[in-house]
């Protein structure tokens, strides 16, 4: 898997398997910190999880997760909207790979 310098960066202290996670997206917070955003590869049983200053949080739901980061004002409602996209784009995906099979 091939990563740019600055993904690489912020993901130098984290532990995530990629075989198991996908990152949906990276949000950038500060010059030192990024809000890393992941989900189960497994389509039916979804879990998301949100790195932030080298610690996570699990969610079982999308509209939670993202409920949450807007209160918590990490992202805007725009963002929210493009990871929310982002998501059901590799939902479809995944379920193509599966008919398939």
């Amino acid at each position: 898997m091939n990563l740019s310098k600055i993904t690489t960066y912020y993901l130098r202290d984290l532990c995530i398997d990629f075989g198991e996670f996908f990152i949906l997206d990276i949000v950038l917070q500060d010059i030192k910190n990024a809000l890393i955003i992941t989900v189960k590869r497994d389509i039916e049983n979804p879990f998301f999880r949100v790195f932030y200053k080298g610690r996570y949080t699990g969610f079982e739901s999308l509209e939670r997760m993202l409920k949450v980061l807007i209160e918590c004002k990490h992202i805007g409602h725009f963002r929210a909207y493009i990871i929310k996209q982002k998501y059901n784009k590799y939902k479809n995906k995944q379920m193509k790979l599966k008919e398939k099979k």
